[in-house]
């Protein structure tokens, strides 16, 4: 008789590998799933989140982040902050914004937690001026929350409006 050990484990190997490969293309897919409604609730939701006394991110905020800005100083701070911007019309990714979704383990103090977290960045337009908005979010209970956030209201400051034409040599 011969010893066919080697043959089995060969086999034993390639099905695991199709197995694993299965399931990596059916994860893939949700996430491509979760990552358009991510891109819907950057579009839909980020809009409202600087009208009526920061509501709409106070309502699309995790636990954690709505002690933070319910308090009143905060709310205060922001509220006269995005005075500057004026009513926001839109919130739109651009060209290098972005927009990632992951699942798996991460760390929820002191305890591994699995879940599906996300990041996005968007640009907003105001009646008066641009910002630019970057959140961290997860998804619970069916719908994305913010996690944490960063804002950049002064995006004007980054770009040099004056003499640019001096700075772009013509192709010839």
């Amino acid at each position: 008789k011969k010893d066919l050990s080697g043959i089995k484990l060969g086999t034993f190997t390639i099905y695991t590998f199709i197995i694993v490969f299965i399931i990596q293309i059916i994860g893939s897919i949700s996430l491509m799933s979760f990552a358009n409604r991510l891109q819907n609730f950057t579009t839909t939701e980020t809009p409202s989140f600087f009208s009526n006394n920061l509501s709409g991110l106070i309502d699309n905020s995790t636990d954690d982040l709505k002690k933070v800005i319910s308090y009143g100083d905060t709310t205060k701070k922001l509220t006269d902050e995005f005075a500057a911007v004026g009513a926001i019309k839109e919130c739109a990714p651009e060209k290098n914004d972005i927009s990632i979704v992951s699942f798996g383990p991460y760390m929820n103090f002191n305890t591994i937690a699995i879940g599906l977290k996300g990041v996005y960045s968007v640009r907003c337009y105001g009646d008066k001026k641009p910002f630019d908005f970057q959140a961290a979010v997860e998804y619970k209970n069916g719908s994305w929350y913010v996690d944490d956030y960063q804002y950049n209201i002064d995006i004007e400051k980054d770009f040099n409006l004056q003499n640019t034409k001096d700075k772009f040599t013509p192709i010839n």
